[in-house]
């Protein structure tokens, strides 16, 4: 009677069900790896150079080195929170004018719209924020 029982598992695990037991995923079906902040502001400030002049290409660049890249640069855009970047405004008001938190924000904002019209479905899912 035992026999039966190891026989009915080995059928199982042969199945396209077999997942249960410890094996992988087929690859249709992995979760794929979000697209990282950085590489959309790349595109934006690529496609940038199209429609604006070299200061405020250089301008946008250098706020968003400086302030935006060492928090959102490596992170995949569906795994931003609002959270995040209301902690960002807290912390750089204290050492920066409103105006540029501001501008700050209103950066951030556009790099993200750009990546959802441009990356489509692929970031439909962070549209909460």
């Amino acid at each position: 009677m035992n026999s039966s029982r190891f026989a009915s598992l080995s059928r199982i695990s042969s199945s396209p069900y077999s997942v249960r037991l410890g094996t992988d995923v087929p690859i249709k079906h992995k979760k794929q790896a979000g697209v990282l902040f950085d590489t959309i502001a790349q595109k934006y400030f690529d496609d940038l150079q199209l429609h604006s002049n070299e200061n405020t290409i250089r301008d946008r660049k250098n706020k968003y080195d400086k302030h935006l890249y060492e928090v959102f640069g490596k992170q995949s855009v569906d795994r931003i929170k609002s959270d995040e970047l209301e902690d960002l405004q807290r912390e750089k008001i204290k050492t920066l004018s409103p105006k540029t938190v501001n501008q700050l924000t209103e950066l951030f904002s556009t790099i993200f719209n750009y990546g959802t019209r441009k990356e489509g479905k692929r970031l439909k899912s962070c549209l909460k924020l």
